[in-house]
């Protein structure tokens, strides 16, 4: 019966962590204008760091969209 419950209360556990890293995920919201900004100051470290913070994807990723949007191309 204890056993029962202590699962019962891990499982409760895990669902809640990757519900919050769901919806903190989708909370994210990239601001285009802030890494036009850090780009135009040529600030390229800032620009990819505010884009992965906006989008969470990896440095190399987040490196290939900046140099896009540095180009001109406004589609990550």
């Amino acid at each position: 019966m204890t056993y029962l419950i202590a699962l019962g209360i891990g499982v409760t556990g895990v669902v809640l962590l990757l519900a919050s890293v769901v919806l903190r995920r989708r909370a994210r919201a990239l601001d285009l204008a802030a890494v036009e900004a850090a780009l135009a100051r040529g600030d390229r470290m800032r620009a990819i760091r505010i884009y992965r913070e906006g989008t969470g994807t990896g440095l190399l990723e987040a490196r290939d969209a900046v140099e896009r949007i540095g180009r001109g191309s406004k589609s990550p």
